[in-house]
């Protein structure tokens, strides 16, 4: 929340540090090759950092954002304080946007084939949206409690949430059945 971005090398040194948010970094997402560096701010921006240098691509939406998450052909997905969720092009132009919740969606999770993005929200629903159409396909019912973390399984279709109540919950996100905790 210091309103930075540090890239730690892997073999280790000292940490790249990129700075131009103005409020809460909250959501951070390598783009597919990892060329660049999406990064989402409380600032209602976005960032595309290029990794070999030069200035970011920044992206201001309406609201304040929370998490992010890029799709295999690069599209970027962000969450929004407001409960919208927003498709962005990686080179910056806004694409679309749904309608996920009447409360902040909090975490965000792109399925491995890039059609379904799950957003989770502080109510506990979780959105399973269809990339492509920009339409919900339907919504995961939890306890109530918010889901902080959502996550797929490899094959696309089970889904993880985690939340408040301290529980895993395992889902099929195709047909939104509740498979177990």
């Amino acid at each position: 929340w210091d309103r930075t971005i540090r890239l730690w090398p892997v073999a280790g040194g000292n940490p790249r540090v990129l700075e131009g948010h103005s409020q809460n970094v909250n959501g951070v997402a390598f783009t597919h090759g990892g060329e660049a560096l999406v990064s989402a701010g409380y600032d209602a921006t976005v960032r595309v950092w290029p990794l070999k240098g030069g200035a970011p691509v920044i992206v201001t939406l309406p609201t304040a954002l929370n998490a992010v998450a890029v799709a295999p052909d690069g599209e970027i997905v962000i969450s929004g304080a407001n409960g919208r969720v927003y498709f962005v092009s990686p080179k910056g132009e806004v694409a679309g946007e749904v309608d996920a919740a009447e409360t902040p969606i909090i975490s965000l999770a792109m399925s491995p084939d890039g059609e379904r993005v799950a957003a989770a929200g502080i109510r506990g629903s979780v959105a399973i949206i269809d990339r492509k159409a920009r339409s919900i396909q339907r919504t995961l019912i939890g306890p109530g409690l918010p889901v902080w973390s959502v996550a797929f399984f490899p094959d696309g279709r089970t889904l993880l949430t985690g939340g408040t109540d301290r529980m895993v919950r395992r889902w099929d996100a195709v047909t939104g059945e509740h498979i177990g905790s």
